[in-house]
């Protein structure tokens, strides 16, 4: 099992601390779903978390997942 949480805001900038400590506590509601490993990725606009339970694939499972090219970031969180 893994859990996901996340905060989209068009108007504030989300990368102030008090914003980040609300979802890594909304992240740590999700504990008994993904007690292994956690992520959480920032930016202006969106904060996603992600919580693991490592069942397979522990290192290309990390989350969220980031690629980057030369002009975009692409982020996703997701849970099977």
């Amino acid at each position: 099992m893994c859990g996901i949480a996340g905060w989209i805001n068009w108007e504030r900038d989300l990368r102030f601390r008090s914003q980040d400590i609300i979802v890594e506590k909304m992240a740590e509601t999700l504990d008994n779903r993904g007690p292994n490993e956690r992520g959480i990725w920032i930016s202006p606009r969106a904060i996603l978390a992600h919580r693991r339970l490592i069942v397979v694939d522990p290192q290309g499972g990390k989350q969220p997942m980031v690629r980057e090219n030369s002009t975009d970031t692409f982020v996703i969180v997701y849970i099977e």
